[in-house]
């Protein structure tokens, strides 16, 4: 949805502006953005340096006066259809996960997919298990995520442990066999992520790393 600010972009519309390229010949109108109003915004740019743009698929050309009233009259379509996928999408999510299905992205620490289900991963899963039983030990964060470098471990990404890592992973149900899903929403393109309301998360059922009771008394302790 959003291209303003991809580099190639900018650089086409930088090479439009210093007259290195005369126009832009396009499979389709979708396939340059989604939204109405950079559509309009790139026509703009164009008509200003008299550059055309020229689409294969929806066969108009902005050199002409029909060819401009035909991509303002698209650009709106363009607009609509893309919330509608992007309306299809939400929409779809709280079903694929109530089905246990892979929402995307990566697996929690100490597991991975495999064939699409989530299992323990042999070197992260004793690890994660590790933090609760230090977390009991000393019920300091500070001092979990310090035995943990000491010992040589390191998050996946291969940073040492720190304390806002360490609470994040002990809070994370997943650890005790339910993995959250569906319990955040983006506010807007790009934006902050925010918790949905609780009546909306689906918990699924993966294999535990630390039993329940342990689980529940390091998260009492957390506060």
């Amino acid at each position: 949805k959003t291209v303003h600010d991809h580099p190639e972009m900018e650089r086409m519309l930088s090479d439009i502006e210093s007259g290195e390229i005369q126009g832009l010949i396009f499979s389709s109108l979708s396939r340059l953005a989604r939204k109405k109003s950079t559509l309009e915004k790139i026509s703009e740019t164009f008509k200003k340096h008299q550059a055309a743009m020229v689409c294969l698929d929806q066969g108009f050309d902005t050199s002409t006066h029909a060819g401009e009233l035909f991509y303002s009259i698209l650009a709106a379509f363009v607009e609509f259809e893309g919330n509608v996928i992007s309306e299809r999408v939400v929409a779809s999510v709280p079903v694929r996960a109530k089905m246990g299905k892979p929402l995307g992205g990566q697996a929690p620490y100490g597991y991975r997919y495999e064939n699409k289900v989530l299992v323990i991963d042999e070197t992260e899963g004793p690890i994660r298990a590790l933090l609760y039983t230090l977390y009991r030990e000393h019920g300091r964060k500070k001092k979990v995520a310090s035995v943990l470098n000491e010992r040589g471990y390191r998050t996946r990404n291969g940073s040492p442990w720190s304390d806002t890592t360490v609470e994040r992973l002990l809070r994370d149900p997943t650890a005790k066999g339910k993995k959250r899903t569906n319990y955040t929403k983006q506010t807007t393109s790009g934006g902050a992520w925010q918790l949905k309301p609780e009546s909306e998360w689906v918990y699924q059922d993966v294999p535990a790393l630390v039993d329940e009771a342990l689980f529940d008394e390091v998260v009492a302790k957390i506060g």
